[in-house]
């Protein structure tokens, strides 16, 4: 049996004991949590230095190569060396994929997209993938210059004494442009107003080589604006495009 002072004597070391590593406990968790919470601010802030300088990076690579292709295509249309391809496209399935295309970047600045057509579309002969390149710039330009309004893609088609054509209208509800600046804007290198490469980007390319790749596919670009309530440009191609050499339009004919 042990004596009562060497129980007392036990019991207040035990005590001791326990108060002595809580404390210890105590010391040391409370500045590691701080640590960790310090770590996790800087992390979080450096990963958002870092995406935004990433950002920043793969906008002027963007920017860039399509400055590249934009000269390349041009040189090639300058030197005769751009072929144009004459085959069957179902206007129908090709809108809704450039349509599609853009939708992000439409509802990236708040803007509705749309499709509209005059009844069934059917086939034309072109060159698909240039229709492509100057449809999806002329709606990336809308959706550039446009915020929190409506984008308009209106494909119909007419015909007159010089044939059938299929017509593509682009309208927006944008910044519009000045009558005296619609001049310029299918000049190589040149935009409605040098303040808008600085706030809204771009080469001052794409309308110039939309425009010759227009004109390689036997059609045209015409533009109307008014500052402040937005812009048109139509796109005016025939329905039976021909390709260099040949001496008659390929008829149109329906895909099965």
């Amino acid at each position: 049996m042990s004596s009562p002072a060497v129980s007392s004597a036990i019991s207040y070391a035990r005590d001791n004991q326990q108060r002595f590593l809580k404390e210890l406990k105590d010391l040391l968790s409370i500045p590691s949590v701080s640590t960790a919470e310090e770590h996790k601010d800087d992390v979080r802030k450096a990963a958002e230095v870092v995406t935004a300088d990433l950002k920043r990076i793969n906008l002027a690579g963007q920017h860039l190569l399509s400055l590249v292709n934009s000269v390349l295509d041009l040189s090639k249309i300058e030197a005769g060396r751009m072929e144009v391809e004459a085959e069957p496209i179902e206007l129908e399935r090709v809108l809704a994929e450039i349509v599609s295309t853009c939708q992000p970047l439409a509802a990236g600045s708040g803007n509705q997209l749309v499709l509209e057509t005059g009844g069934d579309l059917g086939v034309m002969i072109g060159d698909a993938t240039k229709l492509r390149q100057v449809l999806l710039n002329l709606l990336s330009n809308a959706a550039k210059f446009t915020k929190n309004g409506r984008i308009a893609l209106t494909v119909t088609r007419a015909s007159d004494a010089a044939g059938a054509w299929v017509n593509f209208a682009v309208s927006d509800t944008g910044i519009g442009i000045s009558p005296v600046t619609l001049a310029k804007l299918f000049t190589d290198f040149t935009q409605a107003d040098p303040s808008i490469g600085t706030k809204y980007g771009g080469t001052g390319l794409g309308l110039a080589l939309s425009q010759r790749l227009c004109w390689l596919m036997g059609g045209e670009i015409t533009a109307t604006s008014e500052p402040g309530r937005g812009s048109c440009f139509t796109l005016r191609l025939p329905a039976a495009a021909t390709t260099p050499g040949d001496e008659a339009a390929v008829e149109p004919q329906r895909s099965l």
